[in-house]
């Protein structure tokens, strides 16, 4: 009987140890996993703060390009725009391919390929190559933002002589010049600008392609 007493202690003994241990072990696993999912969230909330919301709105004062046409060419002005001894020529929009170079290397600012050319209104006028004349004395402002949109385009610039430009409105891709047919007659963009602080009410450009 004594034999009998003891070998139960010893195994009651035994199981409560098993238990004990059990415990220890689910307890540490358990903490194992909350470490584990407390590092895989703050994985996620870094990844947040880094990646933008499906859908959001480029930044203020970022330039875009999300027009679903083809935009680019030269954009001549319909009737005389001047700042002081500065004539606008034409505003200009590059290739879907200058865009993605232009992106490929970063964006420097002296890339972009949205600009207006101005000539002086006293510059000499030559003859180039294709018999086209042009002002000799001409300066080339390249946007320092812009906006190629359905239904919105901007452009923003500063240049030392010239001064502040803004010019928006809309561009109508159904009024853009085909490869063949020539202008339409009808204005490609229209809209208002200003240039050093006086409003220019209802400008509109003429689209043509190049040679």
């Amino acid at each position: 009987m004594i034999r009998i007493a003891i070998a139960a202690l010893l195994a009651g003994i035994l199981s409560v140890a098993a238990l004990y241990a059990l415990g220890l072990m689910d307890g540490g696993m358990s903490q194992i996993s909350q470490e584990a999912d407390s590092e895989a969230a703050s994985e996620i909330a870094d990844a947040g703060e880094d990646a933008a919301p499906a859908g959001e709105e480029p930044a203020a004062g970022a330039s875009v390009y999300t027009a679903s046409f083809d935009a680019h060419g030269y954009y001549m002005p319909t009737s005389r725009i001047q700042t002081g001894d500065w004539v606008l020529d034409h505003l200009f929009i590059g290739h879907e391919m200058d865009f993605s170079d232009f992106r490929a290397a970063g964006e420097p600012a002296d890339r972009v390929p949205v600009w207006m050319v101005f000539n002086h209104a006293d510059s000499p006028v030559e003859v180039n190559e294709l018999g086209q004349e042009y002002a000799v004395d001409n300066r080339r402002v390249r946007a320092s933002r812009y906006r190629i949109a359905d239904g919105s385009f901007e452009f923003d610039a500063r240049h030392d002589e010239i001064g502040a430009i803004y010019l928006y409105g809309m561009i109508d891709p159904d009024q853009i010049q085909g490869p063949v047919e020539g202008t339409t007659g009808t204005p490609a963009l229209t809209g208002g600008m200003e240039l050093n602080g006086e409003r220019l009410r209802n400008v509109s450009f003429d689209h043509w392609y190049g040679d």
